[in-house]
């Protein structure tokens, strides 16, 4: 899931900013831990903010792990709409990609994620900032399929992308405000629970990080 989370760089310039910067990260970080996916990295440049997230890294993977992916973007977008000068735009798809440790030795190491399928989770989130959208959530066919069976979704036509031979078709999930099914409704009662603290979710993350490594 690519999800661009309309922060300007230059926000990070005043200490107002980066309060800013600081609260919709944790809060956005709280909202994917709780759907049990990771954070991958934040990058913010000349083109806004972008965070990368991921589903279906072991030991947390899961057979619904494309729903989790699109309630959790539909948390987000909730809470952003009460921020002022923020927005959400996310794309999300699924497939598979190489996940693990790129870097040399006695270099710079990081955890990342490579293939068709993160190229084009980015392709869609970007797609509706060139027709002046905001607030959108789309898919691709595959996590549309996968997630069927918890929302319902309206096809949005082929769009055609960079490094695609044909163009691709794109779907947007129905909520319940719109009159379609939400994911959480289906989820016991414990799921639905929230971090109490910031050490424990603090210590969520530790967790994956250090299962995630492991198994790479």
């Amino acid at each position: 899931m690519f999800a661009s989370l309309g922060i300007e760089l230059s926000s990070a310039e005043r200490r107002e900013g980066m309060l800013l910067i600081q609260e919709i990260v944790t809060s956005v970080q709280k909202m994917v831990y709780r759907h049990q996916g990771s954070v991958n990295k934040l990058v913010m440049d000349d083109k806004g903010s972008t965070l990368i997230c991921l589903w279906g890294l072991t030991p947390m993977c899961h057979d619904d792990d494309a729903a989790r992916a699109i309630t959790c973007a539909y948390e987000m977008r909730k809470m952003l709409m009460k921020i002022e000068h923020t927005w959400l735009n996310v794309g999300v798809s699924s497939g598979e990609a190489f996940t693990g440790i790129a870097g040399t030795s006695g270099s710079r190491k990081e955890f990342t994620c490579l293939g068709d399928a993160v190229n084009l989770a980015a392709r869609v989130m970007y797609w509706p900032k060139t027709k002046g959208k905001k607030g959108t959530i789309y898919s691709d066919i595959n996590t549309r399929n996968l997630a069927s069976n918890h929302y319902n979704f309206i096809y949005r036509g082929h769009q055609e992308f960079k490094g695609k031979s044909v163009s691709m078709a794109l779907y947007e999930p129905i909520f319940e405000e719109a009159g379609g099914r939400h994911y959480l409704e289906d989820l016991p009662d414990n799921y639905k629970s929230e971090f109490e603290t910031p050490e424990e979710m603090l210590k969520y993350e530790e967790l994956i990080s250090e299962l995630t490594y492991h198994n790479h």
